[in-house]
């Protein structure tokens, strides 16, 4: 009796999410979905470099669609496009036609706890006061790092992100870079089987 060959599949990643830091892709790995997320990878440029040039070392290391998500670290529209453009140009400069997409926060990622505000008022069990919310429009990050510290349960980014339903996830998913991302990782993001 002859034996057939055996077939080896694997899942390979169709895409590839570069962000700054860890917090970063915990923040987004909890709300993508699931159809989603099962085509991306994620670099975490951290300390070892700008998130453009690990972005631009995967472009050509890797050959794949590349995300690359920033804080802009401002408030002002007009200098966070601008900050997303330099960036854009850069990937663009080694893509060739491999599809990029710059994602920039204003200020940082943090901010979509705030616009999406029911959702932190639910997990946390208490109204976030109107002087936080006008205070986190310009440095998010610390205004939900106050928060979290004089929580009694939710003390931390992973407790909060735990304690997300499908609901809350789907409100933060919405917003609006969220749902840029979103789209852009559904087009080109999709999993492949070899």
């Amino acid at each position: 009796m002859a034996c057939s060959p055996r077939r080896h599949t694997r899942m390979t990643t169709a895409a590839v999410v570069v962000v700054e830091e860890l917090k970063d892709e915990q923040i987004l790995r909890a709300l993508l979905p699931p159809a989603v997320a099962d085509g991306v990878a994620f670099g975490v440029a951290g300390s070892r470099g700008t998130p453009a040039i690990t972005a631009s070392t995967l472009l050509v290391t890797r050959r794949q669609p590349v995300a690359l998500v920033l804080d802009a670290k401002t408030i002002d529209p007009r200098f966070a496009r601008e900050i997303a453009r330099d960036n854009e140009e850069v990937l663009k400069y080694v893509a060739g036609k491999i599809p990029i997409k710059v994602v920039a926060f204003l200020p940082t990622i943090e901010i979509i706890f705030f616009e999406a505000a029911p959702v932190l008022e639910r997990v946390l069990g208490l109204p976030v006061p109107g002087e936080l919310l006008a205070e986190a429009r310009g440095n998010p990050k610390d205004v939900l790092t106050k928060l979290l510290r004089t929580h009694p349960q939710v003390k931390d980014l992973p407790a909060l992100l735990a304690r997300l339903t499908e609901e809350d996830r789907e409100a933060l998913r919405a917003t609006a870079a969220i749902a840029s991302l979103i789209d852009f990782l559904a087009r080109y993001g999709s999993a492949v089987t070899v």
